[in-house]
């Protein structure tokens, strides 16, 4: 499945932000489960290359304080990591967006 069918997100709202990309907020459409998304430039990785992050979060899969990897994807200039999001998180807007 693609990630537009089984995803949306919305990059006007910001949840997060660091050196390799930006989350934001985002709901899986099966079952509207809130979700996060961090859309990072695959620019800095090898082509065919996972992200270590993705990495890590796979051997931490089941830990009680780790964030729990769900999905990914590649769509043209940019890696999506599909992950769990805190529903106690506070969203804040991106500040070039308001």
């Amino acid at each position: 499945m693609e990630f537009d069918e089984a995803y949306f997100y919305n990059e006007r709202t910001i949840l997060g932000r660091g050196a390799d990309g930006v989350v934001y907020p985002g709901v899986r459409k099966c079952d509207n489960k809130l979700v996060a998304i961090k859309k990072m430039p695959n620019r800095k990785f090898p082509q065919f290359e996972l992200p270590h992050e993705v990495k890590v979060m796979k051997q931490l899969d089941g830990l009680k304080h780790a964030v729990t990897f769900i999905d990914m994807f590649i769509k043209e200039d940019n890696f999506l990591i599909v992950m769990e999001r805190d529903v106690h998180f506070k969203v804040r807007k991106s500040r070039k967006n308001v």
